[in-house]
C-alpha cells in the first residue's frame, strides 16, 4: 500500500487536487484517501490608533475518508472561499473578519464530506476576547479534525494584532503560540501544522539576521511538493533600513515568514508594510505597527488570516489577511 502523501515510482498514481469547484468522474474505479478542507476565516482590522485588538481568523475544518469512487458516478467537489479581507481606516476604525465558506465532496454513492469554514476574527475592544473558532467538519469516515482557532487576546492588550489558526491533518488544528501576539511594533507568526515554537515572547524565526539563542525552525511536509509562493519587490527593514531582496519567494508547507518579530518588511520608498503570506494549511501572521498602510498575512489552503493594527493617524489603512481558500485532496491507493 502506498504511503499517504507520497508519489513514488512504485505507485505511479498521481495525487489529485481541486482548488476550484469541479464536477469529476474518475476514469476508472479508484480507492483513495480524501481530504476536504473548508475555507479559513479572515482576520480583523483596527486603524487610527483606536482601542481594539485585531484578532486572527480560525482555520477550516478537515474531513478525512477512505472511499471507493466509481467511474460511473459524477462527484462534485465544491471549494469554499476563504473569509474576505477586512479593512479599517480613519472613518471606519474597526472591522471584523468574515467567516470562511464550507467545502464539500459529494456523489450519489458516498456520504457527503464537509470541511466547515473557520470563523472570522473580531476587533476586540474588551481586551479579553477568545480566538475565532475553527470549522467543525462532518462526514469523514476516518476523522473529522476541527480547525485551529485564531489567537485570542492572550495578553489583554487594548491595542494590537494576533495571527490565524492552522488546519489539522492528523489531529485537530493548532492555534498560534500564545507568545505570538503583536502589541506594539510587532509581527506575529500564524499557527503551523507541527506547532513549532521559536521560544520566548516575540522571538526570532527564520529572519536574514538570525541570532544565537533561538530555536532553529523546522517543518516536515505532510504531502510532498506542496508550497506557496509570492512575489515581492525590494523590501527593507522599517527600523534600520537593512534591505532584503526577496523577489519570487517559495515557502514550503509548515514554514512561516523570514522576518523577525520586532521589525517589519516595508516596500522600499513607501510607508507601506506587510506580513508575508503563510505556507499551505498554516495561519496568516498578524501585524501591529505605526505604518500608515499595513497588511497582515493571508492564510493558505484553509488557514486563518492574520489581524492588522496600525497606530498611524495619517491616512491609515489597515488590511487584515484573508482566510485561505479551501481545497479537496485525493490520494489514490489503487485503481
Amino acid at each position: 500500500m502506498a504511503v499517504l502523501g507520497t508519489k513514488g515510482p512504485g505507485n505511479g498514481l498521481p495525487n489529485i487536487h481541486f482548488f476550484k469547484t469541479t464536477s469529476w468522474s474518475p476514469s476508472t474505479t479508484t480507492t483513495a484517501y480524501i481530504y476536504v478542507i473548508g475555507g479559513g476565516g479572515g482576520g480583523a482590522a483596527v486603524a487610527n490608533n483606536a482601542t481594539g485588538c485585531a484578532l486572527g481568523g480560525g482555520a477550516g475544518g478537515c474531513a478525512v475518508s477512505l472511499l471507493t469512487l466509481s467511474s460511473s458516478v459524477t462527484y462534485t467537489a465544491t471549494i469554499g472561499a476563504g473569509g474576505a479581507q477586512a479593512g479599517a481606516s480613519s472613518s471606519t476604525t474597526t472591522a471584523n473578519g468574515s467567516s470562511g465558506v464550507n467545502s464539500t465532496f459529494a456523489g450519489s454513492d458516498i456520504s457527503t464530506m464537509t470541511g466547515t469554514g473557520g470563523s472570522g476574527g473580531v476587533a476586540d475592544t474588551s481586551s479579553s476576547a477568545s480566538g475565532a473558532s475553527g470549522g467543525t467538519p462532518t462526514g469523514g469516515n476516518i476523522a473529522n479534525y476541527v480547525g485551529g482557532s485564531g489567537m485570542g487576546n492572550a495578553h489583554s492588550a487594548s491595542k494590537g494584532a494576533t495571527p490565524g489558526g492552522a488546519v489539522g491533518l492528523w489531529m485537530n488544528g493548532r492555534a498560534p503560540n500564545t507568545n505570538e501576539q503583536g502589541t506594539s511594533q510587532k509581527l506575529s507568526r500564524g499557527a503551523t501544522l507541527g506547532g513549532f515554537d521559536p521560544g520566548g515572547a516575540n522571538s526570532k524565526n527564520t529572519n536574514p539576521d538570525f541570532v544565537a539563542g533561538n530555536a532553529i525552525p523546522v517543518a516536515m511536509e505532510p504531502f510532498s511538493g506542496m508550497m506557496s509562493a509570492y512575489y515581492t519587490q525590494q523590501w527593507a527593514d522599517y527600523d534600520d533600513a537593512n534591505n532584503y531582496s526577496l523577489g519570487f519567494t517559495q515557502i514550503n508547507t509548515g514554514m512561516q515568514s523570514m522576518f523577525d518579530n520586532d521589525t517589519i518588511p516595508f516596500k522600499d520608498g513607501t510607508d507601506e508594510g506587510t506580513e508575508p503570506n503563510a505556507s499551505p494549511f498554516c495561519g496568516g501572521g498578524g501585524v501591529a505597527y505605526n505604518i500608515a498602510t499595513i497588511s497582515a498575512g493571508r492564510g493558505c489552503l484553509g488557514g486563518g488570516g492574520g489581524g492588522a493594527y496600525t497606530t498611524s493617524t495619517s491616512s491609515p489603512n489597515a488590511q487584515s489577511g484573508m482566510g485561505g481558500q479551501g481545497c479537496i485532496l485525493i490520494f489514490p491507493v489503487s485503481i
